[in-house]
């Protein structure tokens, strides 16, 4: 074994963020940590790492080992090269340089970066300089501290294969892929324990949730059987003679028991059932947004595409090809060189960046929901602050105290608010937990609305969206899927797919078609209406000749061709509606 905590426990004041820990860390482990945010994930690494003395317990490390870590204090002054500096003087220095160079390469760096010096380049930009060192190290045991934030698409792919050949890691990771692929234990801290699990991600959350069942299932008997004995107590307590108040005091023994199982009971905290939902958006038109020769600067040279209503689209591309920028020029932040867009008919559209800006980050978190909804009581505005995770009096924290997290959640619960049809969306998972990371992921998949995305988060685009925009030299393309991009090369541009050439008139032919059948469907409720309004007139005709035979016998015959016309009717409705929901699905 490399590592081992014993008895290990961290607080910070009175708030302990975990306890009582014994694990250990074997040669060949590559643990992924995950939990809530601000439950200690990076203090843990920087306990293993040694930057932190523990509250209590122990962490023995054995002889020789070299610890790692991803992100540590560089010198701004220092020049990147000098960061990269490879100092080895034996064999392995030709393979070496070959993995730094294929390491610049693919996370977006030239060689004349290495001449500049690391002020000047960005927190994202350093945080990657500093996994390059990190990989080039090849340390005994590598720690990784959100590796796969500031990357795109094709930096993540290749991190992913390039870990897998380190021996021992733990990467703090929210990214589902990451997890899936490179980890083959997985350590979840809650509710002040950090609980151990052997095996993938998949197998993590098999376990996760029976251990949860099997938790609840005994709080469940111990609390009815404390109910039982308390029952009990309270009977004989009441007879009050010699012998009950004795059987009393022993039942009393036993309950005591149960109440100390009850409060030694470790229980991993059930994730909130609360889920997110969009409420439902107003109709638009058809062509949600179109955009024609779009430039900016350098960065957009000729960006031509229309997205139409109910598609969810992700744009991706490599980092600095300028995906955050169209967005801020869609959203009205910054004005393009040249070209247009135009938003469609009845288009609502909410743009929620990866800075999570606020107007007024003073303001406390039930003063900017307020704003959104004034009209709203205070317990109204409370609770949906709750569902975002701000229960009870956190409602009151000022936006300048909340972690990256907790904006992200915040902006979102705005966004919420204004009934948007439309969500413009840069990096919607940065910075949340993985339990915040399904529920939106679940909510995107079931909104009613069109979607335009910037993610790096490879399951939630192959999960929510049902086309993919590829940037890539100051221009967009329609591409097939996430895996024709990751395959493309870097001197290859992209053909104009089938799909994209013949989309604007498939489109609108099934537009045409809907529009008939829509209009079909109309008249058809028409003549069920009117039918229905014939057979209650003749009902009522019915009873007022009820004593005429001949008469009844015709109305009776009348009734029922129109009934068996009714039937007729209805099926063709749920045929057509039938039809409609097919050709809806396919835009």
């Amino acid at each position: 074994m490399l590592i081992v905590l014993e008895n290990l426990g961290m607080s910070f004041g009175e708030r302990w963020l975990f306890k009582n820990v014994n694990l250990q860390i074997n040669q060949g482990d590559r643990i992924g940590l995950v939990g809530k945010n601000g439950t200690g994930k990076t203090t843990l690494l920087k306990l293993i790492a040694g930057e932190l003395e523990p509250t209590e317990g122990q962490i023995h490390r054995s002889n020789n080992i070299e610890i790692h870590r991803q992100e540590q204090i560089l010198d701004s002054d220092m020049l990147a090269g000098e960061l990269l500096k490879i100092t080895s003087d034996s064999q392995e220095l030709p393979q070496k340089e070959r993995l730094r160079r294929s390491l610049l390469n693919s996370l977006g760096f030239k060689e004349a970066d290495l001449k500049k010096h690391l002020k000047s380049f960005s927190g994202g930009e350093v945080t990657r300089l500093a996994l390059v060192k990190a990989v080039l190290e090849q340390s005994d045991v590598l720690l990784l501290d959100e590796p796969t934030n500031h990357m795109d698409l094709k930096g993540i792919n290749y991190l992913r294969n390039l870990v897998k050949y380190q021996k021992t890691l733990i990467a703090v990771s929210h990214d589902r892929s990451f997890l899936r692929e490179v980890c083959n234990k997985i350590w979840e801290i809650n509710a002040e324990r950090i609980w151990a699990f052997s095996g993938n991600f998949d197998s993590y959350l098999k376990q996760r949730s029976r251990i949860v069942k099997e938790q609840q299932r005994n709080m469940s008997q111990w609390s009815k059987e404390a109910e039982r004995l308390q029952k009990i107590i309270d009977m004989y307590m009441k007879r009050g003679t010699e012998k009950a108040i004795k059987q009393a005091k022993s039942k009393q023994k036993m309950l005591n028991t149960v109440k100390t199982r009850i409060q030694n009971l470790h229980t991993i905290n059930k994730e909130s059932t609360e889920k997110l939902r969009f409420p439902p958006p107003s109709r638009s038109g058809y062509v949600n947004l179109s955009v024609e020769h779009l430039c900016f600067s350098e960065l957009l040279k000729d960006v031509n595409f229309k997205i139409h209503r109910g598609e969810k689209v992700a744009l991706v591309g490599e980092n600095g090809v300028g995906k955050t920028t169209l967005l801020r020029i869609l959203s009205g932040n910054i004005k393009p060189s040249k070209g247009s867009f135009s938003w469609g008919h009845n288009v609502r559209y909410s743009f929620i960046s990866q800075t999570t800006d606020f107007h007024d980050p003073k303001k406390s978190i039930i003063e900017t929901l307020w704003q959104k909804v004034p009209a709203w009581p205070d317990y109204e505005v409370r609770k949906w602050a709750g569902r975002f995770g701000f229960p009870g009096d956190e409602v009151f924290k000022s936006i300048t105290d909340l972690s990256g997290g907790e904006r992200k959640m915040l902006a979102l619960a705005c966004t919420l608010l204004e009934n948007s049809n439309f969500l413009l969306l840069d990096e919607p998972t940065n910075h949340l937990d993985l339990n915040r990371i399904q529920a939106l992921e679940k909510a995107l998949k079931d909104f009613n609305g069109t979607i335009l995305m910037v993610s790096h988060d490879r399951e939630l685009i192959e999960s929510v969206c049902s086309r993919i925009l590829l940037m890539r030299q100051g221009k967009v393309f329609d591409i097939e899927s996430l895996s024709e991009y990751l395959n493309l090369q870097e001197s290859n541009t992209p053909r104009e797919s089938t799909s994209q050439r013949n989309q604007f008139e498939r489109r609108r032919k099934l537009s045409n078609e809907l529009k008939k059948l829509r209009e079909h469907l109309a008249q058809c409720e028409a003549i069920e209406k009117k039918l229905t309004r014939e057979i209650e007139r003749i009902n009522k005709e019915k009873h007022e000749n009820a004593y005429n035979y001949v008469k009844l016998t015709e109305l009776t015959q009348l009734q029922q061709e129109l009934e068996d016309k009714v039937i007729e009717t209805l099926e063709h409705m749920e045929a057509t509606e039938k039809r409609i929901a097919q050709l809806e699905a396919m835009f």
